[in-house]
C-alpha cells in the first residue's frame, strides 16, 4: 500500500517559503553581529530592518491580494465545474425571476404623449 501525499495549498507554501527566508535572515544577522567590523554593522542594522519590514510587507501584500482578486486560500476551495455551472443556474433562475421595470417606470415619464 502506497501513502497518499497530501497537496500543500499555495498558503501552506509560501509559509514554508517565508519561514525559510527569515531563518536565513536571523542566520546572516547572526553572522554580521559577531563580526563585529564597521562595514558589519552598517549591514546588521539593514538586515535587521529588512527582517522586520518584510513580513509586515508580505502580511500587506497578501491582504491587499484577497481583496483585490479572487485570490483562493486553499485549493479545495476551487469550484468544480458541476458546481460552477449550477450557481450559473442559479444566477440565471434569480436574475428571471426578478419583475422588470420598463424605462419609463424607472424615470416617471410615459412613453406616450
Amino acid at each position: 500500500m502506497k501513502k497518499e501525499r497530501k497537496k500543500r495549498s499555495r498558503r501552506q507554501t509560501a509559509a514554508l517559503i517565508a519561514i525559510v527566508l527569515l531563518l536565513c535572515m536571523y542566520l546572516i544577522n547572526l553572522i554580521l553581529a559577531l563580526i563585529g567590523t564597521e562595514e558589519s554593522r552598517d549591514l546588521l542594522k539593514i538586515t535587521l530592518t529588512f527582517s522586520i519590514a518584510a513580513p509586515i510587507l508580505l502580511f500587506g501584500l497578501l491582504v491587499a491580494l484577497q481583496k483585490t482578486s479572487r485570490f483562493r486560500q486553499d485549493p479545495e476551495e476551487e469550484l468544480t465545474p458541476e458546481q460552477r455551472e449550477e450557481a450559473r443556474r442559479r444566477m440565471r433562475a434569480a436574475q428571471d425571476s426578478r419583475p422588470q421595470i420598463h424605462r419609463s417606470q424607472k424615470t416617471g415619464h410615459s412613453d406616450s404623449k
